[in-house]
């Protein structure tokens, strides 16, 4: 349970923000969740062309828009928000991303999972990337992108706890199946 924020840079912050894993980190935790029995929420994108949903996850879920959360009456559940610059941008402060942030105020009291991701930890608002549980950052293995894949490295920075862990997922490729990572998120209208 609680809020974690999934964000690039790796334990120095200097280190590569994309491709390095932070969607599939989150896809992961989805899957998780779903084999515990919790319902799966997902900002899956719509195609502008088709309108049809562009499913991020692979697995049973259910799509959202982000700035609707606060009236879902949700329990027990892994919501997820990826490129969630998108809606939590740290210079657009507007009453729709302060309700967002309200919904996440309330996300452990009701046994919700709450992950988001972003490229960039200070792009998203002071008021949601100041009180999550825990920072993840991912270190891709090889870090060169364009290389085949190995493993990926999770550099959890716990608040309370005040220190590090470091998980690895060895042939992360085996999980691939259970996400999409080709999705394009767009900025809502």
């Amino acid at each position: 349970m609680g809020i974690y924020e999934i964000s690039g840079g790796g334990r120095n912050g200097r280190l590569l923000q994309n491709r390095i894993g932070k969607t599939f980190t989150m896809a992961y935790g989805a899957w998780l969740a779903d084999e515990a029995g919790m319902d799966v929420w997902c900002n899956c994108p719509s195609n502008p062309r088709t309108g049809e949903p562009e499913h991020i996850l692979n697995i049973p879920h259910y799509d959202f828009d982000p700035y609707q959360l606060i009236d879902e009456d949700l329990w027990n559940a892994y919501v997820m928000i990826d490129q969630a610059e998108q809606v939590m941008d740290a210079t657009a402060a507007t009453s729709a991303v302060k309700n967002l942030s309200n919904f996440i105020y309330q996300a452990k009291k009701r046994g919700i999972a709450f992950r988001y991701d972003t490229p960039r930890h200070k792009n998203i608002f002071n008021r949601v990337r100041l009180i999550p549980d825990a920072w993840i950052y991912p270190e891709r293995i090889p870090a060169n992108w364009k290389l085949p894949l190995r493993a990926i490295r999770l550099v959890v920075d716990h608040q309370e706890l005040s220190r590090r862990f470091f998980l690895k997922i060895n042939n992360p490729a085996d999980y691939f199946p259970i996400y999409n990572d080709k999705v394009m998120l767009r900025p809502p209208a």
